[in-house]
């Protein structure tokens, strides 16, 4: 992944980019608090699963696209000319690279960003709604099976009450 999307990266080039890491803490903040506001809206129950539906409305995959669409829409010069920051050149070609390569970084620098979030914070709340979940599942087929032993005990005794004679 680095020696083709991040070539372009450099200290440098993230420093010009802060902008897209505070903009994707912020895109990721806000969605996490409007999936929550939702659920009071809506009126969702609160449980593991909807805690999981928060996690992945926080965390959306969103980096696939842009790393198959930026590169093909630098080959537009309306695209090229008006994107590269800082061109050293007015070479067509050149400015395709830039483009190319400055739209890799951005994009490396959501990654990274949203990477970051994810493996701090969010997996751990998606591991922890799946193991609550799991417990819930567990207690309630515990409870099903419970209530199915009392009913054939109770089945059992009367059984034997009407056989023996009284």
């Amino acid at each position: 992944i680095y020696s083709t999307i991040a070539v372009a990266v450099t200290i440098e080039s993230i420093g010009n980019y802060w902008f897209v890491i505070v903009g994707a803490m912020a895109v990721m903040g806000m969605s996490y608090i409007v999936a929550t506001l939702l659920r009071y809206l809506v009126g969702v129950p609160y449980n593991q699963d909807f805690n999981a539906l928060r996690i992945a409305a926080t965390f959306p995959n969103i980096v696939a696209l842009p790393i198959l669409i930026f590169p093909s829409l630098c080959e537009f010069p309306v695209v090229y000319e008006n994107y590269v920051l800082d061109a050293q050149t007015d070479e067509s070609n050149s400015l395709q690279q830039q483009c190319v390569a400055q739209s890799n970084t951005m994009i490396f620098c959501y990654f990274f960003t949203w990477s970051f979030i994810f493996w701090s914070l969010g997996n751990r709340q998606l591991m922890m709604a799946a193991t609550k979940r799991h417990e819930e599942v567990v207690r309630n087929s515990e409870e099903q099976n419970a209530t199915v032993r009392s009913k054939d005990d109770l089945s059992s005794i009367k059984d034997t009450e009407q056989q023996e004679p009284g």
